[in-house]
Order: C-alpha cells, then structure tokens, then sequence
C-alpha cells in the first residue's frame, strides 16, 4: 500500500498540479500584449523572407532582435502550422513546459535527499504563484524563457565534474536562453561564474560578503551612470526613454501608486534602486485585487521563512543542501539586483525565473526543521545528517 502510496507522490502530483494550472489558463484562453503584436509582426516578416535569418537581419537590427529570436522562429513555425489556431497550441506549448518544469522540479528536490511530503508540498506551491496561474497563456516567451533558464540552473549547481552530457546540456542552455530574452543577463553571468568555480564549496559568509558587494557595485554605477547620461542629448531614443523612467522615479512599472519623489542627482537614484531592489521581493499593488496580493504573499512568505529558519537550522542541514541553499540565493538576489538598474514590469513579471528557486529554498528550510527535530540527530564529519541509534 506505502508503494502504491509512493508511486502516486512521484508520478501524478506533477500531473495533478499542472491540470489544475492548465485549466485556469484555459478556461481564460491566449492573451495577446503589446510585446506579442510585434513579436508576431517579426515572424511574418520571417516568414515573407523565407526563413532567411540574413536578409531578417540585414532589414532589422541584429543586436535587437537576436534575443527576441527564438520565439519570432517559434510563432513563425506554428503560423503556417496551423494558420488559424496557432496561439492555441503555443497556449499548449506553454502547459507542457510548464509540466516539464514541476516535473523536474520534483526529481531534483528528491534526487536532492528531500523529504517526500516537503516535495509534495512544494510541488503544490506552484499554484499559489500568480506568474504560474498568468504568464502561460499570454504569447510571450516568458513560460519557455523560465523552464530553459530553470534546467541551466540546474544543471550548473549539479555539475560536480566534468560530464560531457551536462556540460552539452549546460552549453545548449545558455544558446537558448541568450536567443529568447535580453533579460538573460544576470542568469548567465552566475551560471558561468558557479561552473568556473564548481570545485570550491561556498560558506555562508562568502556568499553574504560576494551578495552586499555585487549590491554595492551595482548600486554606485547605476547611480553614477544615470547621472552622467541623464542630460545627454546624443543618447538614443530608446535610451531617452529609459532616462524618463528614472527621473519620473519609477519602481514598478505602470504601478503610479509605487512611485517616489526624487531628486535628479547620484543620492536620488541610489534611492530608487534601494527601493525598486526591496520592490521586488515585495510584490504588493493597491491595484491588484485581495486574492491576488494573498497569492503573492505566500510565495515571499515562503522564501523569507525559507531563509530565516534555513540559517537557524545551518547545522541540521547537509553539505549538498547548504551549497544548493547559498547557490539559489545567489541566482535570486542577481536578478532582483539586475531588474533594479533596468526595470520591474507592472506585474513584477520579471520576477518570474525566480519563483521556482524560491520554492527550492523554502523546500531545503523544511527539510531543516524535518532534520532538526529527529532525536539525537547529530552531523557526521562530512556534514550530512547522521541518526544515533
């Protein structure tokens, strides 16, 4: 019966989750935004050039579009598929990707050691999370932009040595993440930084040290930049456009409720960054509805608890969960620092990739407690759980 009971955890809660989502976004249908219009105004172009990407990128900008790329090519493929029901099946497209990503989810958290009722747990967590129940049916790359960027994350945290397989694997990530969103950046650099040094165990102290120096860093040179250039009549229109948004001193995009009074100096963008950073963990609007503020909360409840009890809980916690703990954070607070000197969309959509990690880390402080409260639970000298007996 506990085999039967077993199975049903492992194979039909990702099933289950993912039906529960699907039908939400369903029984809304596809969205089409302002983005979505001109990714698709792209793909009939490439689709006029016969799919050839030079012509493509001889008639519009190489640097502009190449990350935009793969989903032009994507609704390109899908419109002369099924040229009257494409945003239907990119709507499935999306499901599918989301399944793959609780599925995977849920083998890495066990393959981790993790408790089976705290994965289950967890892998039910996804339904509390507005990005999950919203981002799927809008045609946009965001879903697929969040299930590659979740297996190059990874497959980073879980290359111990040289593996042609994972590294193949992590390199075709990479690819296809730089071809799908220019907000790639922060991912990217933390992906190649973890393997350069994926020999090396992190400490608590190194991490917190390497997170309020990147947090320094960026701050002061997005604060001395933004009052360089502010004033420069020679910046592009895009760039003046940018420049608007930071005098107006914008947190969250289209969010006027969010908005704060600054002055145009290098103190009053140091303070819009400290607050568009707090912003982004913070993901209440006075304009969102009640149940959609509660659904937000649970996730940052979850996380800001994963990190409090985590770090009371340290010693009970095993060598390969503090390095996927101290890692995770590293990829969070990178693109919260990111999105902080560029910019928070209106429904924090941005904040989408790291949902999943945040879940993870909630997952590894319940793991925590689990281990803590064994009786007699000691740590032997490689740092992993040990149960007297």
């Amino acid at each position: 019966m506990s085999n039967i009971y077993n199975f049903i955890k492992k194979f039909l809660v990702p099933y289950v989750v993912t039906f529960i989502i699907a039908v939400y976004n369903l029984r809304i249908g596809s969205i089409l935004s302002p983005e979505s219009f001109s990714r698709i105004s792209s793909a009939d172009y490439l689709i006029a050039f016969e799919f050839n990407y030079f012509i493509f990128f001889d008639t519009f900008s190489f640097v502009v579009f190449l990350p935009e790329i793969l989903i032009i090519t994507l609704i390109a493929f899908l419109k002369i598929l099924f040229p009257y029901g494409w945003m239907e099946y990119f709507l499935y497209i999306n499901i599918t990707v989301v399944f793959f990503i609780i599925y995977l989810f849920q083998r890495s958290m066990l393959h981790l050691k993790i408790n089976n009722e705290v994965v289950t747990i967890c892998c039910f967590l996804f339904i509390f999370s507005i990005d999950f129940l919203t981002w799927p049916r809008y045609i946009l790359i965001d879903t697929i932009y969040v299930g590659l960027s979740f297996i190059l994350i990874i497959t980073t945290l879980s290359i111990s040595s040289f593996n042609t397989k994972k590294i193949f694997t992590w390199f075709l990530c990479i690819l296809l993440i730089l071809l799908s969103s220019q907000n790639a950046l922060p991912i990217v650099v933390m992906s190649i930084f973890l393997l350069s040094i994926y020999r090396i165990k992190l400490n608590g102290t190194f991490t917190l040290i390497s997170l309020l120096s990147l947090f320094l860093l960026t701050a002061l040179l997005y604060s001395i930049f933004t009052t360089q250039v502010m004033n420069d009549s020679y910046l592009s229109e895009w760039s003046q456009q940018t420049m608007s948004l930071e005098k107006l001193g914008i947190v969250i995009h289209s969010r006027p409720e969010t908005y704060i009074n600054i002055s145009n100096d290098f103190f009053g963008f140091l303070k819009l960054f400290c607050y568009r950073f707090f912003s982004f963990f913070n993901p209440y609007a006075s304009s969102f509805s009640s149940i959609h503020n509660v659904f937000n909360s649970v996730i940052s409840i979850v996380y800001f608890s994963g990190l409090v009890l985590s770090t009371w809980n340290w010693k009970f916690i095993t060598s390969q969960h503090q390095q996927y703990f101290l890692k995770l954070n590293l990829f969070i607070f990178s693109i919260a620092i990111f999105h902080s000197s560029t910019l928070i969309d209106s429904d924090w959509r941005f904040r989408f990739p790291t949902i999943i990690l945040m879940i993870m880390v909630g997952a590894i402080s319940m793991q925590s407690i689990l281990n803590s409260s064994k009786t007699g639970a000691t740590i032997n000298s490689r740092g992993n759980i040990a149960q007297k007996k």
